[in-house]
C-alpha cells in the first residue's frame, strides 16, 4: 500500500523552480497550483515539504490575498478559488479610480463585473478609507450641477408658488426626485406630505391640454361618482380646498384669473358647450344627475347652504360686472313667457298696446332683480307675476311681494304683484291692472 502511494507521487512531475515561482512569487494558493498540475492540494503540500519550501498557515494565507496579485498572463479577469470566481483588482488601479477619478463604488463594480460590496471589501483590504453617504452625495456631479443651475428663490417659486410636484421639477432639470428633495431640505423649504400633495388643485392649463380617451373619461366619472356619493367626502374636500385658498391668496387670485381667461376664450367656451351638449343628450345621464340633485336638496343643511349662497349672489347684483354676467346667463337660458305670463301679456296688449314690454328674460336688471313686465311709455311701473309654488314666505326677501316692492321702490318704481292663481279670473285681473295704471 505504501509502495502504491509512493508510486503515484512520483508520477506527478512538479518542477521545483515553477513551484517556487507560483507559491512564493505569484502567491498562488496550493489549491490553484493543484488544479494547474491536475493533482490534489495534499500532493502540492507534500512537494513543498520535499523541496524545503515553508507552507503558509490558514491565517497567514488570508492576509497575503494571493489571488489579488496580477500575473502577466491576466490583464483583467477572474481567478477561480474554492468553487467560485474571485475578481482580480489591482490596488493601484483601484486607488486611481476611487481617489483620483472620484468614481463611486457602483461605477467601479460595473467596470469589474462584480458587486459594490466586493469593491468595499477590497478598499478596506488595501487600507483605503471608504466615503460615507454624505461625502458621496457631495461629489455627485448631477447634484453639483443642479445646485449651480437653480437658486433658492427659483426653487421656492416652482415648488411653493406654482405648486409643482417633485417629479415635475425633476423632469425640468433632468435629475432625480431625491435630488430635488435634498435641495428643498438644503434651502429649508417645508416638503408637502403625501396627503397634501394629493389634495393640490389641478391647474386648468393642464386640464385644457389633457384629452383623455372616452374609456378613461368613463372610468374617471365612475370613480368620482363613488368617491363623492358620500356627503362626508364632499364636505372634507370642500374644507381642504377652502383652507388652502385661505392660506394661499396669491394662488386663489391666479386661479380666478385663469377661470376668467377661459370664459373669455371663445374657443374654450365652444369646446365646453359641445361637451356639455353631448353629455346631456344621454337620457341615463340626465336621469342620474336629476336623481342626485333631488337627493342633495332633501338634505336640510345643503338646502340652507344653497339658499344662503343665493342671497349673497343677489346682494352683489349692484355690481355692473355681475349684472352683465347675469344678463348673459339669462340670455343663454332662452327664457320665454310661461302660461300665466302669457295671459298677462295678452291683457296688456289689449288694454295698453305698445306700452308694456316683457323683460323676464333678463333684459333689465334693477337692484339685482329681474322684473317680468315694465312700462315703456314713460311711467315707472312694474308688474311681477309670482308662481304659487316658488314665491313663498320661506325665501325672503327677494321672492316675496314685500321684498320686491321695497327694492323697486328704492329706484322710484311702483310695483304690482299678480299671483298665478289670479290669472284664472280674467275680468278681475283686467280690473286690477287698470286700477294700478290709473293710480
Amino acid at each position: 500500500m505504501k509502495e502504491h502511494k509512493r508510486h503515484r507521487e512520483l508520477i506527478i512531475q512538479i518542477p521545483e523552480s515553477e513551484l517556487r515561482h507560483r507559491y512564493l512569487d505569484l502567491q498562488q494558493p496550493s489549491s490553484e497550483i493543484a488544479r494547474a498540475f491536475k493533482c490534489s492540494g495534499v500532493t502540492v503540500v507534500a512537494r513543498l515539504n520535499s523541496y524545503g519550501i515553508p507552507s503558509r498557515g490558514i491565517k497567514e494565507a488570508k492576509h497575503t490575498a494571493p489571488c489579488l496579485a496580477r500575473s502577466r498572463e491576466i490583464t483583467r479577469g477572474n481567478t477561480y478559488t474554492r468553487g467560485h470566481y474571485r475578481v482580480v483588482i489591482n490596488e493601484n488601479e483601484l486607488r486611481y479610480r476611487y481617489l483620483d477619478l472620484q468614481q463611486s463604488t457602483p461605477d467601479i463594480a460595473k467596470e469589474y463585473g462584480c458587486s459594490d460590496v466586493t469593491i468595499i471589501k477590497r478598499l478596506r483590504l488595501y487600507n483605503i478609507s471608504v466615503r460615507n453617504t454624505k461625502e458621496a452625495h457631495n461629489i455627485k456631479p448631477y447634484l453639483n450641477k443642479f445646485t449651480n443651475d437653480i437658486d433658492q428663490n427659483e426653487l421656492y417659486d416652482l415648488y411653493i408658488t406654482k405648486g409643482l410636484s417633485l417629479n415635475d421639477i425633476a423632469k425640468r432639470y433632468k435629475c432625480s426626485c431625491n435630488c430635488v428633495r435634498n435641495n428643498l431640505m438644503r434651502c429649508s423649504i417645508l416638503i408637502r406630505s403625501r396627503a397634501e400633495g394629493n389634495n393640490m388643485p389641478v391647474k386648468l392649463s393642464k386640464l385644457m391640454d389633457y384629452s383623455p380617451t372616452p374609456e378613461t373619461r368613463e372610468k374617471l366619472r365612475q370613480a368620482n361618482i363613488i368617491r363623492y356619493s358620500s356627503q362626508k367626502e364632499r364636505d372634507r374636500t370642500g374644507r381642504i380646498m377652502r383652507q388652502y385658498h385661505k392660506a394661499h391668496p396669491d394662488f386663489s387670485a391666479k386661479q380666478t384669473e385663469i377661470l376668467v381667461s377661459c370664459h373669455n376664450n371663445p374657443e374654450m367656451m365652444r369646446r365646453m358647450s359641445e361637451s356639455l351638449k353631448k353629455i346631456w343628450q344621454d337620457p341615463s345621464r340626465r336621469a342620474e344627475v336629476s336623481k342626485r340633485s333631488k337627493e342633495m336638496w332633501l338634505d336640510p343643511k345643503y338646502k340652507a347652504k344653497m339658499v344662503k349662497k343665493q342671497k349673497r349672489w343677489w346682494e352683489r347684483m349692484d355690481n355692473p360686472e355681475v349684472i352683465q354676467r347675469r344678463k348673459k346667463m339669462m340670455a343663454g337660458m332662452n327664457l320665454r313667457p310661461n302660461k300665466p305670463e302669457t295671459i298677462i301679456l295678452n291683457i296688456l296688449d289689449d288694454l295698453y298696446p305698445n306700452e308694456w314690454k316683457y323683460t323676464g328674460d333678463g333684459q333689465i336688471i334693477i337692484g339685482g332683480l329681474n322684473p317680468d313686465f315694465i312700462n315703456v311709455n314713460g311711467q315707472k311701473l312694474i308688474i311681477e307675476c309670482f308662481g304659487d309654488y316658488w314665491h313663498t314666505q320661506k325665501l325672503k326677501p327677494y321672492r316675496v311681494n314685500e321684498g320686491r316692492v321695497k327694492v323697486y321702490a328704492s329706484y322710484g318704481y311702483k310695483t304690482l304683484i299678480i299671483w298665478e292663481r289670479e290669472t284664472k279670473d280674467l275680468d278681475a285681473l283686467k280690473h286690477k291692472i287698470s286700477s294700478f295704471v290709473r293710480e
